[in-house]
């Protein structure tokens, strides 16, 4: 961070003009689509973007997993902690309420606005850190992921679906998970 120029927005946004906020918003969303747009590689699969086991402090404790070879896989190890606890309906119960046909993209997976730097007075942004969880996750990662980092930020839980593709079944259903 000291070596890139910029803010981190979470620092920046409220004192952010409302032309500086456009900016940043009319970016983030370029930029993620962009992003969305990198081919995937031959062998479609979840995991690191070197190919192998992916990192996420949400899965399996923060320890490496994966690579998945489909998401079907991918949903059944989201699953797989539910089945520790006393009502083992639970598993098909959640099970049934993930899809399994998202499309695979390159994702950052740990998007939030400490990991954003901006120039405040312009809105521009100067770079996105961290990035030791990026990989190919399924098309809903990169959202529900970015509403639990700043999750108590009003201002980024509203700034979330206007640069990504809501996705609000799979956000409950990822609530709900995580309990496990």
């Amino acid at each position: 961070m000291k070596l890139l120029p910029g803010s981190p927005l979470t620092d920046a946004w409220t004192i952010m003009s409302e032309g500086a906020r456009l900016r940043t918003r009319q970016e983030l969303h370029d930029f993620l689509d962009e992003l969305r747009a990198v081919p995937p590689p031959k062998r479609v699969y979840i995991g690191s973007c070197t190919g192998g086991p992916a990192f996420d402090h949400r899965l399996n404790n923060g320890l490496p997993c994966g690579p998945f070879a489909s998401e079907s896989d991918f949903n059944n190890f989201l699953v797989a902690p539910v089945a520790r606890c006393p009502r083992k309906e639970l598993v098909p119960y959640y099970r049934q309420r993930l899809a399994d046909g998202h499309e695979i993209v390159f994702t950052h997976a740990d998007l939030c606005g400490d990991h954003i730097l901006v120039e405040p007075a312009s809105g521009q942004i100067t770079g996105i850190i961290d990035w030791e969880m990026a990989g190919w996750w399924p098309a809903y990662w990169e959202y529900i992921k970015s509403l639990f980092g700043n999750k108590y930020e009003q201002w980024w839980k509203t700034l979330v679906p206007e640069i990504l593709h809501p996705y609000q079944h799979e956000l409950r259903i990822e609530s709900d998970l995580q309990q496990f």
